[in-house]
């Protein structure tokens, strides 16, 4: 069965940490796009988290093309905050080098 998303959300929040890299973070990624439209907020500081914690161990190559999709989802969503966390998550991407979050801008990254 399914765990409730409430609860598999302060899981995640809790358990990514310096000590958790790419299987985890793949897993966890997959579960978070199918929730990202229902918890939008939760799931973009999640993602804030995952962002963070895998540009310090240079691993956000490697789960790039889940984090892009997310974002996809939280750029679209009704919460305006999950929103604006997004476009700025996506903004921070480009500013680490990462061009292909470009497309998510609308072609141009913002100077922050």
């Amino acid at each position: 069965g399914r765990f409730d998303d409430t609860w598999i959300l302060s899981r995640y929040k809790n358990s990514i940490s310096e000590d958790e890299h790419s299987a985890a973070t793949y897993h966890v990624l997959k579960r978070l796009s199918e929730i990202a439209e229902a918890k939008p907020l939760d799931v973009v500081g999640i993602l804030e988290k995952i962002v963070q914690e895998n540009k310090r161990v240079g691993l956000l190559g490697i789960s790039g093309s889940e984090i892009k999709s997310i974002l996809a989802i939280l750029m679209k969503s009704d919460n305006s905050e999950a929103k604006e966390k997004a476009t700025a998550l996506a903004n921070k991407l480009v500013s680490f080098g990462w061009t292909e979050y470009l497309a998510l801008l609308g072609g141009s990254a913002k100077n922050e």
